[in-house]
């Protein structure tokens, strides 16, 4: 499955971002940890939004797993 991540810097701006296939949202998690280097990582699987992972947080899903 192809994710999109979005790191969401301090000021809400998005500031980078990535395209990787993963195979589920599990590795997803794991993905966005690493790739926020301390700032909020935005996971969107195809047009959904499907969770947000806060620094040092569990992600906060935005659809049912």
């Amino acid at each position: 499955m192809n994710y999109r991540f979005f790191r969401v810097n301090a000021a809400g701006v998005i500031d980078n971002a990535q395209v990787i296939s993963l195979a589920g949202n599990d590795d997803a998690f794991v993905h966005a940890r690493g790739f926020g280097n301390g700032q909020a990582v935005e996971i969107w699987l195809e047009s959904r939004k499907i969770a947000t992972v806060l620094p040092g947080g569990a992600p906060i899903m935005a659809i049912a797993a």
